[in-house]
């Protein structure tokens, strides 16, 4: 007869080894599946468990796995410096496959360097200096895109100066531009068209020393009868400081034009650009002046739109002192 004795006898003896190795079996088992889990986890971490770090440029998504390399099949190292890291980093990093929140936390990492998060900069570099006002550095760089080639093709140095009352307004050779600041902006952009004029014609346009020497010269440098600019000079100058016998006020431009032939080429340069339809019709009061508008517009300006639009002064007897103070809108999208 089984006895409740006897049960608990065979219980504490030959049974409880059983059930000790049923117990040891079991921890066993349980073991094997938590480390089974652990693998399966990380194997998982890098497609649904990725860490937002965001460095101030834009959102860069890092996996995971590239922290835990010792269970990756094949660990990605980035070789990038910090701030390698920073520039551009969004394009470099694959699009994410799930949902991302909007707020991300912010990490800077030790040492990075962290640029301001702006396009680089799209002005000419001989206008993109840092001692030259933002503002210049615009007016000036839409100037030199919308004229002819030739001032930006041979212009090296350009330079504003914000000195009060300046000797010079403005100052310009065949490869640099000096003009002041301190006027108002539609003034420093004719400025800055008239010393282009100055660029063009001594940097752009020149001749050759096998042919004839005339008696054109800018200081030391002589000017050769193959320069076009000597075309130019030759209406109203004899040299570079005697007019023609029979030159009369009406064929300039300018008062400030009458100063010499170069100065008359700049002016005549500046009103064509910038007071173009006012020019055809005062044009028509003197031979020569036709002849300096058609020498423009054939030679320095051909095939180039207009950039602008001067307030009328054609109704005006006498004719202005300097072209840079005259009136007008500029036209031109650049």
């Amino acid at each position: 007869m089984i006895t409740p004795s006897y049960c608990t006898h065979r219980f504490r003896t030959r049974d409880g080894r059983t059930v000790l190795a049923l117990l040891l079996v079991i921890c066993l088992f349980l073991a094997a599946a938590m480390v089974a889990g652990l693998e399966s986890d990380t194997r998982g971490i890098g497609r649904s468990s990725p860490s937002i770090i965001d460095l101030g440029a834009g959102v860069y998504l890092r996996h995971k796995q590239n922290d835990i390399s010792a269970h990756a099949n094949t660990p990605r190292v980035d070789t990038r410096s910090p701030e390698e890291k920073i520039v551009n980093h969004t394009a470099a990093s694959p699009a994410p496959r799930f949902p991302v929140q909007a707020t991300v936390a912010t990490i800077t990492p030790r040492n990075a360097v962290v640029r301001p998060n702006h396009r680089a900069s799209d002005l000419l570099a001989v206008v993109d200096q840092e001692d030259i006002q933002p503002k210049h550095r615009i007016l000036a760089d839409k100037v030199l895109r919308a004229l002819p080639s030739e001032c930006r093709d041979n212009l090296r140095q350009f330079f504003v100066t914000y000195e009060q009352n300046p000797k010079n307004r403005g100052l310009g050779g065949e490869s640099t531009i000096i003009v002041t600041g301190n006027v108002p902006d539609n003034e420093f952009m004719a400025l800055v068209v008239h010393e282009c004029g100055h660029v063009t014609d001594l940097g752009g346009l020149r001749g050759s020393n096998n042919a004839t020497a005339t008696a054109f010269a800018d200081g030391a440098t002589r000017m050769y009868a193959n320069d076009p600019s000597v075309k130019f000079y030759s209406l109203s100058w004899a040299d570079a400081v005697t007019t023609q016998k029979k030159s009369f006020a009406k064929d300039f431009v300018s008062g400030y034009a009458q100063s010499d032939p170069f100065e008359d080429f700049a002016e005549t340069f500046a009103f064509f650009a910038l007071h173009q339809n006012e020019f055809k019709i005062i044009a028509k009061r003197s031979r020569i002046l036709q002849a300096k508008y058609d020498f423009m517009q054939r030679v320095i300006f051909a095939g180039e739109a207009q950039i602008a639009e001067g307030r009328s002064i054609s109704k005006s007897k006498g004719i202005p002192w300097d072209v840079t103070k005259l009136p007008f809108e500029w036209m031109t999208k650049v």
